[in-house]
């Protein structure tokens, strides 16, 4: 059986076909956001785009979702939610570990280039976010727990590990059975909608990661669960004006990340829980768009795309940054290319060519392979299931 022949999905899961395409449309979303701060370009200038990463919130509602669709009936004891932890672990750590061993190679590269040719990077090889403490941090899968000061090495990492703390509260409160009690499911969306509510207000922005992603992911993941706990998307099935609401949520979201920014962003969550809710049914015109062949490949290498795009756009920033006049900037902390927007339409437009072809490389190589291998160690069917990213 070949890698492809084997992504199959049991009939018994729910299969959320628009919001697969929708997790690969978040993806590139994330990348622009991330080309955003390296060089200006038409695209990437738009407020919409700054706003980015409200994608990764996306995800974090995605994942909740799928997780409590295909595992919430499946944790019965410690050993089934060891299993959990296990498949999830081959589903995120191959990938995770294969890009962190790219950017250890990059450092190399950085140091040789100084010591061999005197060619001095912006910072020292192995210093700051790419110092050993950070890679132990990578390696165990603990940079996004508010354990380090900068996100370090593979920055978009950090909600991995947010990701997988969330996978062990959902293993233990499913175990214990909590999902069962119609109280804690109203305790949780307290929770969950407190916890967002105090970040914005806090920090004036949702825009946390290394230091308290950890907060955004649990309330993101969480109100993911709720919706299938509640069997929102189920009633969505049966109700007549989905393509209208669809509309309309869709044109709320992306007018809100157009023009918003601030404290007001919050608004944003609900619409997003909204829009998740109703792509679900796959049902509506938006959802029509996402079932496409070209946003249904998007999304299943999505994850893909996701953890290699920022390597590769640091590989074309070190190499223009010798070319091209740069400058620090303080907001960012970090250089910026001095391009035309113009050009920086055209760099942009090649660079996600470049990590779209990437992805699909990886998806084939290193992440298929480890969720496969990852069945066959806990001595499941060959049959991937649908999965969150």
């Amino acid at each position: 059986m070949s890698n492809r022949a084997a992504i199959e999905v049991e009939t018994k899961v729910p299969r959320f076909q628009a919001l697969d395409g929708l997790r690969g449309i978040a993806a590139l979303l994330v990348l622009l956001l991330h080309v955003e701060v390296e060089w200006s370009s038409h695209i990437t200038d738009l407020q919409f785009v700054k706003n980015g990463y409200l994608a990764v919130d996306l995800f974090f509602i995605l994942s909740g979702l799928v997780i409590a669709a295909n595992y919430s009936t499946r944790i019965l004891d410690v050993r089934t939610a060891l299993r959990f932890i296990g498949l999830r672990l081959f589903r995120v750590y191959p990938l995770h570990l294969a890009v962190l061993t790219a950017f250890v190679a990059l450092e190399c590269v950085k140091a040789l280039a100084q010591s061999a040719l005197g060619i001095m990077p912006g910072q020292h090889p192995f210093t700051g976010g790419q110092s050993l403490e950070s890679f132990v941090a990578h390696i165990f899968l603990v940079q996004g727990l508010g354990l380090l000061p900068t996100p370090g090495w593979n920055g978009p990492s950090w909600s991995i590990s947010c990701e997988f703390f969330a996978y062990l509260l959902f293993a233990v409160t499913t175990f214990l059975g909590l999902f069962r009690n119609r109280a804690f499911l109203f305790l949780v969306a307290i929770t969950a909608t407190f916890g967002y509510a105090a970040l914005a207000l806090t920090r004036g922005t949702l825009n946390v990661v290394y230091d308290l992603g950890l907060v955004r992911c649990i309330a993101g993941f969480f109100w993911g669960v709720l919706i299938f706990r509640w069997s929102l998307i189920a009633s969505m099935r049966s109700f007549r004006w989905v393509p209208l609401c669809e509309i309309g949520v869709t044109v709320a979201l992306i007018s809100a990340m157009s023009i918003i920014s601030g404290r007001s962003i919050l608004i944003v969550i609900p619409l997003l829980i909204l829009l998740v809710t109703l792509l679900g049914s796959d049902r509506g015109p938006v959802a029509q768009l996402l079932l496409s062949k070209p946003a249904q490949y998007l999304g299943r290498i999505s994850y893909s795309i996701y953890m290699v795009h920022y390597f590769v756009i640091e590989c074309v920033f070190m190499v223009l940054k010798r070319i091209i006049p740069s400058a620090y900037s303080p907001n960012t902390r970090k250089d910026f290319l001095f391009l035309n927007p113009w050009s920086g339409d055209a760099l942009l437009l090649a660079v996600v060519a470049v990590v779209i072809l990437i992805a699909s490389r990886t998806y084939d190589s290193i992440e298929l392979p480890g969720r496969l291998f990852g069945r066959k160690v806990f001595q499941l069917d060959v049959t991937v299931r649908q999965t969150d990213r």
